[in-house]
């Protein structure tokens, strides 16, 4: 598919999903291809569902909702500015009856960054 699309030199692919329906091998060759086209500088528009694949492929990210682009930016800037910084934990008391907890904690609340600082010291 992407040898097809690359027959004519084109300055800029058009990528719909070039990983779905793949195994893991050959989905990590694409990937590696992709790469490597945008190293020798071609433009690469590329849609998916997994934002690890464009995490990992992509120097821009944006998410279209009902045909209508609501976000664009970095992939580090999307996550700063849309996710949540949390702590999963797992708490042991043998002196409990039911001795295991599972906790979350919000790293940008300053009450739950001085409970882990407790539960730390």
């Amino acid at each position: 598919m992407i040898a097809r699309a690359l027959i004519h030199d084109p300055p800029a692919l058009f990528l719909d999903e070039p990983t779905r329906g793949l195994d893991p091998i050959a989905t990590h060759e694409v990937r590696l291809a992709i790469e490597q086209l945008s190293q020798y500088g071609k433009t690469i528009l590329l849609t998916t569902h997994l934002f690890e694949e464009a995490d990992q492929l992509c120097r821009r990210i944006a998410f279209i909702v009902n045909g209508h682009m609501v976000a664009i930016d970095t992939s580090q800037n999307l996550k700063l500015s849309r996710g949540k910084r949390s702590l999963e934990l797992a708490i042991s008391d043998p002196n409990k009856v039911d001795h295991h907890a599972l906790l979350i904690l919000s790293m940008d609340e300053p009450k739950d960054q001085q409970y882990l600082a407790e539960l730390m010291s």
